[in-house]
């Protein structure tokens, strides 16, 4: 009886482990081309708004050059107006996990100026969708985030 208890506890504990064997690892997601992916956003943003150059959004948002392959950083407000993209392919995943850091920070910032004095634009920071796909890092304030979101996802890999 004691070997039968054992033997039965011995098959319950390797099927234990086994059930926590489950695949953990990210799929690796290709990313989209940035440019071409911001040239489909255009109806969705305001006639006027560029893109940074590359100079600007490493000294404005603290993202080093060394971290990005590629990237589209705008930040637009004109009053009636608030758009804010980021769409950054890393070179790692540490290097995502800084940027992701940055990219919250400013969405903090964004939700702290807005909230006192621009409801609307503090509703879309509220509503903002930041993300980590791959080794990418998207990241949209906009009234037509929805939007972007599709251009995004349906852009060719």
């Amino acid at each position: 009886m004691k070997k039968l208890i054992c033997a039965l506890l011995a098959v319950m504990m390797l099927l234990s482990l086994t059930a926590c064997g489950g695949e953990t690892e990210e799929k690796n997601v290709a990313a989209p081309n940035m440019t071409d992916v911001f040239a489909s956003m255009h109806e969705q943003l305001p006639e006027d708004a560029v893109a940074f150059s590359s100079e600007y959004v490493f000294d404005a948002y603290g993202v080093k050059a060394e971290d990005c392959k590629q990237q589209v950083v705008l930040s637009y407000y004109d009053g009636a107006v608030t758009a804010e993209i980021w769409m950054i392919e890393a070179v790692s995943k540490t290097a995502l996990k800084e940027i992701k850091k940055l990219a919250e920070a400013r969405l903090d910032s964004m939700k702290d100026q807005f909230q006192s004095y621009d409801q609307n634009a503090y509703t879309l920071a509220k509503n903002a969708k930041l993300f980590t796909e791959g080794d990418c890092l998207v990241f949209f304030v906009s009234e037509n985030v929805d939007q972007l979101m599709e251009i995004y996802r349906s852009a060719e890999r």
